[in-house]
């Protein structure tokens, strides 16, 4: 971090991030930030020290700097993105509206939060940080749970191409603890986005890591299995208790996988969740009567009857816990 920024630089002030009262501008691809230096030193080690240096005389501002930089006003040329250090400070200076309840924050916001706390040692900001991550990707089935049915709002807003980021990110700084939640979401994405990145409006093109890419293509074949076994045990949920021929029928079809979308036959915790939502049909009893009226027998899931298909939900439920519990078993983030 330099004391000055170039020479003969035009320097404009940021549109927020510029306090009349500041005493230290920090220069970011020649954008001022006036902050204070109390705020600063009370967030990060690293300027708390740097302050408590013996600090250089302030020198005239350079030609052709804006007159809003002030010649009293110590200057700080650092190599953060003008949108990097503008989140980091935003959320220095706001962090009572960021701590509330239900707050959300963007994916772009608390990468550059969680990159420079770790740069600047600002170890609360870390800390927020990385609970923002946790909670956007919970271990806790409940948690996990109350997102998911949008009980509780996502904490981090982030895009499908943004997935990615957030497991090579969670990689690089190793939150190894969360890294197998976030990679079971990226192994829902398509295959040859997992394979060869995803490609941005802008052109640019994410990719997961080696790593990460592996971990993926590994855990898909564990999870297809896990699906399978979870189907299974369906085909008991209900065995002895209902014998209605509809009932039979749909839960030996469920066991076997045959109802399950090629899609989510690798995503255990969603599978066949819209066609336990969807009402059970009532339908005739028997085959006799069904000639009689001339309708088409009622197959699959929609032929459970409500006390069935409720048994199957908390059967599901009850294995989701668990392979969420277990998740480490089925991502091999060490692959």
């Amino acid at each position: 971090m330099n004391q000055e920024p170039p020479p003969e630089v035009q320097i404009t002030p940021h549109p927020e991030l510029w306090f009349e009262d500041g005493n230290i501008e920090l220069i970011a691809e020649n954008v001022s930030f006036r902050v204070h230096k109390t705020v600063l030193a009370g967030s990060s080690d690293f300027f708390k020290d740097m302050f408590s240096l013996p600090q250089p005389p302030v020198d005239e501002p350079a030609e052709g700097e804006t007159q809003s930089i002030q010649p009293d006003v110590p200057r700080l040329q650092t190599s953060e993105t003008v949108e990097d250090l503008a989140h980091f400070l935003d959320v220095m200076y706001n962090s009572l509206r960021y701590f509330q309840k239900d707050s959300q924050i963007t994916y772009n916001s608390l990468q550059a939060v969680l990159i420079l706390s770790q740069k600047f040692s600002a170890e609360a900001l870390r800390t927020f940080a990385i609970g923002r991550l946790e909670a956007a990707f919970p271990r806790s089935f409940t948690e996990w749970e109350a997102i998911m049915t949008g009980d509780r709002v996502q904490p981090v807003i982030y895009s499908e191409d943004e997935l990615f980021s957030i497991a090579n990110l969670a990689r690089e700084t190793v939150l190894t603890h969360i890294l197998p939640v976030v990679l079971y979401d990226c192994c829902q994405q398509d295959i040859d986005w997992i394979l060869e990145g995803i490609e941005k409006a802008d052109g640019k093109r994410i990719e997961l890591s080696a790593e990460n890419r592996k971990s993926c293509l590994q855990a898909r074949s564990k999870l297809t299995a896990a699906t399978l076994q979870m189907l299974r045990t369906l085909s008991y949920a209900r065995d002895g208790l209902c014998d209605q021929y509809g009932c039979i029928s749909a839960l030996r079809d469920i066991s076997g996988g045959d109802l399950v979308n090629d899609r989510l036959l690798h995503h255990p915790m969603v599978v066949l969740d819209e066609e336990f939502e969807s009402a059970p049909q009532p339908q005739p009893q028997g085959v006799a009567l069904l000639n009689m009226v001339g309708a088409a027998p009622v197959t699959g899931i929609a032929s459970l009857c409500r006390l069935c298909r409720d048994n199957c939900r908390n059967q599901m439920r009850i294995a989701r816990e668990k392979l969420l519990r277990d998740m480490d078993e089925y991502i091999p983030i060490n692959a």
